[in-house]
């Protein structure tokens, strides 16, 4: 009987953000796991290394994000962001958490093997990232450039649990004529915001059309498996928030529109000072060419990439990627 392997999949908060980026590294982790033949995975989140001098965990200072959440917020999110994800993943069976790293060291990484951890090659005292979308979208590719169909099929690993489907079915509205607006609003990085007035306009074109709409908003915090759900039984969704924003691309039956903000974002900011363009910048982060589009991409499930959006444009996109969707 062929052994059946546990790839162990380490998101190390030493050098990855305590953001929405889990879902590339899960993603990443499951495409691995089925091109090396693991049966299943197990999610192992492991905390920075922790300062008794500071009376606390010492967080990744990378990104403006980083900088801005508070210590309390970050663990917050630990737990409402990033301890889901295992319970929303096909392949994953099981988490563990790590507060401490040399107890990770010493009950995990001290008994098994790199050969079967990711990212590759992981060391707890020289820990790696795996979630740049770069690396995951060149792992869909052949030496050659082509596209590998299969693990662009892998890539789509995320599911809401059937309990909380039949939930947001029980709804009065007929979800698979409802599209869903998905917007952000944070006290953090307050420029990054969505134009909420601009996206009220929307809601009410959309209305006149005939179509339902869910209006879900990062300040009422939806849990993850719930947003997963909307995402997977509603037409479509539409956004220009990333983060969870992206989940759409890696979930099982999902269509999307993500309408990527191309000004005053810091992140550009901080790359045009190296000589590059606000798409170009974009593109990087988003792992693909200049205006370009991921592996998964379809008519219904696609970036938009405009340097202003407006309430016309943004309901003339939505309505034709439902037109060839057939919603």
């Amino acid at each position: 009987m062929e052994e059946q392997k546990t790839l162990h999949a380490i998101y190390d908060l030493a050098v990855n953000p305590i953001t929405f980026d889990i879902q590339q590294f899960v993603s990443f982790a499951h495409v691995w796991a089925r091109s090396q033949g693991f049966y299943d995975i197990h999610l192992h989140i492991v905390y920075p290394p922790y300062s008794s001098k500071l009376g606390g965990h010492v967080w990744r200072m990378a990104t403006p994000k980083d900088k801005t959440l508070t210590p309390d917020e970050k663990y917050q999110r630990i737990e409402t962001i990033m301890m889901p994800f295992w319970t929303c993943t096909d392949m994953c069976s099981g988490m563990s958490m790590w507060e401490n790293r040399q107890t990770f060291h010493d009950v995990f990484c001290a008994k098994n093997t790199m050969a079967v951890m990711f990212p590759p090659h992981y060391e707890v005292n020289r820990p790696t990232s795996a979630v740049m979308m770069e690396a995951l979208h060149g792992f869909t590719r052949d030496p050659s450039g082509k596209p590998v169909e299969k693990a662009i099929k892998d890539m789509i690993c995320l599911r809401a649990p059937k309990w909380v489907v039949n939930e947001v079915e029980r709804e009065s509205v007929d979800l698979s004529k409802t599209i869903l607006i998905k917007t952000r609003r944070s006290l953090n990085e307050e420029h990054r915001n969505s134009d909420i007035e601009m996206w009220e306009q929307v809601e009410h074109r959309l209305l006149e059309k005939g179509y339902y709409t869910k209006w879900l908003d990062d300040s009422t915090h939806t849990p993850l498996p719930i947003l997963l759900a909307y995402m997977q039984q509603c037409a479509i969704t539409i956004t220009d928030a990333g983060g969870p924003g992206l989940l759409p691309f890696y979930t099982h039956g999902a269509s999307c529109l993500l309408f990527w903000q191309l000004r005053e974002d810091k992140k550009v900011t901080i790359a045009q000072d190296q000589g590059i363009s606000q798409r170009e910048s974009l593109a990087r982060l988003a792992g693909v060419e200049v205006n370009g589009q991921p592996p998964q991409a379809r008519d219904d499930l696609a970036y938009v990439w405009e340097d202003e959006l407006t309430s016309d444009l943004i309901v003339d996109r939505t309505l034709k990627a439902l037109e060839k969707k057939g919603a």
